[in-house]
């Protein structure tokens, strides 16, 4: 239950509020409403902007950059292998 709806909800109401507080707690209730439809608006049109990427994917492009991805990947895993077994006598000798 929010603060207004149980303030409401007593029997001395009227004199808990003042008409300023009253407008402020509207205000700041306000804002907020209008913050969380701005942040709705920003995620439908990164969401869009998303689905229109995926449509526009050409995917033998996308495919070949994967595999070099996959392949670099697999060659710096390798290389810290390699390194992770060396101690410092075999940079010494």
């Amino acid at each position: 239950m929010t603060r207004l709806a149980s303030r409401l909800q007593e029997p001395n109401w009227k004199k808990l509020w003042t008409p300023s507080q009253t407008r402020g707690l509207v205000g700041s209730y306000s804002k907020r409403l209008e913050s969380a439809r701005v942040r709705e608006e920003d995620v439908n049109v990164m969401e869009q902007s998303f689905r229109s990427e995926l449509r526009d994917t050409d995917f033998a492009e996308a495919s070949t950059k994967l595999t070099l991805l996959q392949t670099q990947l697999q060659a710096g895993l390798q290389s810290m292998s390699i390194a992770n077994q060396l101690n410092l006598l075999d940079f010494l000798g």
